[in-house]
């Protein structure tokens, strides 16, 4: 079980080290070129597009029943007002006395959401790239901080009479570790 449970998370650091790489490629980019993926059901639709080093994530749950459905991909020439754009953009529907409306906006971060009488939505939230690139970078440097722990104290125990896996005390039992069963490297064949 501990094993597979480092497998998982081995799997998992590199998933998260290719999203870190994919999340500074993307972040570079958007400075060039907007990128755009949109997902579009019956009652809702999604699109999350980088513009000028920002992530600006849409959601919109209406009745979309007459446009298509799935996802698309688009690419655009870079408008420099985009993020502005974006956190504007609730600004100029029209409120009705039932109508709710809630923003925040603080270092870099946006979120704004209005909600209708009739059960429609739309929230708009803005997230600066260097955050995602920071969190996608977590697990990476996690992990290589961990392997690296484990090599040294591989190397530290490979020499005492500690167990390579588990750090037991193997003086007493120097042919197997009572705790975990593993066989020291020195009595392997």
């Amino acid at each position: 079980m501990k094993r597979f449970r480092r497998l998982i998370f081995e799997w998992l650091t590199v998933l998260s080290l290719l999203m870190f790489l994919a999340t500074i490629l993307v972040c570079f980019r958007s400075y060039a070129v907007q990128d755009s993926i949109l997902w579009q059901r019956s009652d809702a639709r999604m699109a999350i597009r980088a513009c000028t080093g920002y992530f600006v994530v849409d959601l919109n749950v209406s009745d979309w029943s007459g446009a298509g459905t799935g996802f698309r991909y688009t690419k655009q020439i870079q408008d420099p007002a985009a993020v502005v754009n974006a956190k504007s953009s609730l600004l100029v529907l029209s409120y009705g006395p039932r109508d709710t409306m809630s923003s925040w906006n603080r270092g870099g971060f946006f979120w704004m959401r209005w909600k209708g009488a009739l059960g429609n939505s739309i929230a708009v939230a803005v997230i600066p790239g260097w955050v995602l690139i920071i969190a996608t970078a977590l697990l990476p440097l996690g992990g290589w901080m961990i392997r690296r722990y484990r090599l040294r104290t591989l190397l530290r125990n490979r020499g005492s009479n500690l167990c390579v896996n588990c750090e037991y005390d193997l003086r007493a039992t120097p042919d197997r570790c009572p705790e975990c069963g593993t066989i020291p490297d020195r009595l392997k064949v």
